[in-house]
């Protein structure tokens, strides 16, 4: 799932899923997104609010510790860490959210119009790759480059 041109993933073979620990403090998450493969999302520490968009109906569900949540394929869903989990020094103040997509290829995000404004204004854009690069490298780029 990321959009990191130099993140390398720690499985190379084929193996029907890929995982992202997703790691925020309070208020921090993931902005509105879809793709159209499976989703499993799993709180391992705080508590998170996933707000799902199947197009005819909108859901926000609350997950805990250990919840377990399935996400439909092709749904628009974003998540955000509520309150940080009690921890260890390291883990204080932060909350983590297993995050596992079904396929053996690179889950690529569409994100929502709103989002890609606001990345656009703070000088960020995809590239014909769907990486994460600076908007005044690209409005140079051509057709031939």
């Amino acid at each position: 799932m990321s959009e990191d041109r130099r993140g390398t993933p720690r499985l190379h073979d084929p193996h029907g899923f890929d995982l992202a620990w997703l790691r925020a403090t309070p208020g921090e998450g993931v902005l509105t997104h879809r793709h159209p493969g499976t989703q499993v999302l799993t709180a391992k520490a705080g508590r998170w609010a996933v707000r799902i968009n199947t197009g005819a109906d909108e859901r926000t569900v609350e997950l805990g510790p250990l919840d377990t949540l399935s996400v439909p394929a092709g749904a628009w869903r974003s998540f955000t860490l509520l309150d940080a989990a009690p921890g260890r020094a390291a883990d204080a103040g932060l909350g983590e959210l297993l995050v596992v997509n079904g396929g053996d290829g690179r889950t690529v995000l569409e994100w929502a119009p709103e989002v890609v404004a606001a990345a656009r204004d703070a000088g960020r854009v995809l590239d014909a790759n769907g990486y994460v690069a600076p908007a005044e490298v690209l409005v140079t780029a051509t057709d031939d480059d």
